[in-house]
């Protein structure tokens, strides 16, 4: 059996609690990317026969999941993410990015025994979501989406800034793309709170 391990220090945690309360705000509960990307997947993709892959890139940072309805198969770390998303930077990270991404789906279903994935959502800051898309779509068998896309067909969002900002689906501004991508751990971390079904049926 396999199973995924999540350790933090005490004090790091303690001095963020404190931090919140500082702030007029109180700890409900505390949770990691990983899971809170999986509870945003599990509400979008409830079925337990929809594989869903979700690549989230920001600063220096990526993250690769793959999971079924509320259960995480696979959680991966995108090493060599550039901390400038320019042209070049994007020339030199884009072979390395597709061979993380196939390795990890390869992994998934090859290793695991799992059937095809269904589709892998893109999420990224600094303007490269298109990008990305583009490139993976071309070099990979798998359905890939933009992960806005697909935050337009099921939920209404407004950003704070810090005035509240009505999105535009059908027009969505790179810098709204940037806040949402950096969000995505925060959203993910409601629903966990909110407890769709399937979340609750897994707990």
């Amino acid at each position: 059996d396999m199973v995924f391990v999540a350790v933090a220090r005490k004090e790091f945690l303690s001095k963020r609690v404190e931090q919140l309360l500082e702030a007029g705000l109180y700890t409900n509960t505390i949770g990691i990317t990983e899971l809170s990307l999986r509870n945003l997947i599990a509400t979008m993709y409830p079925e337990p026969d929809q594989s869903i892959g979700l690549l989230r890139m920001t600063s220096n940072s990526g993250l690769i999941n793959v999971s079924r309805s509320a259960e995480l198969f696979l959680s991966r770390r995108i090493t060599g993410v550039p901390g400038d998303f320019g042209e070049q930077a994007w020339e030199a990270f884009k072979e390395q990015l597709l061979l993380q991404v196939q390795r990890s789906v390869d992994y998934y279903e090859s290793a695991m025994s799992q059937p095809p994935c269904s589709a892998l959502l893109v999420a990224t800051t600094h303007s490269w979501q298109l990008r990305v898309c583009e490139f993976l779509a071309e070099m990979l068998p798998v359905p890939i989406r933009s992960l806005t896309d697909v935050l337009a067909e099921r939920f209404i969002i407004e950003l704070h800034n810090p005035d509240p900002v009505q999105i535009d689906w059908n027009d969505v501004c790179t810098t709204e793309a940037n806040a949402l991508t950096a969000a995505l751990p925060a959203l993910g971390g409601l629903l966990r709170c909110l407890a769709p079904s399937v979340l609750r049926d897994a707990a």
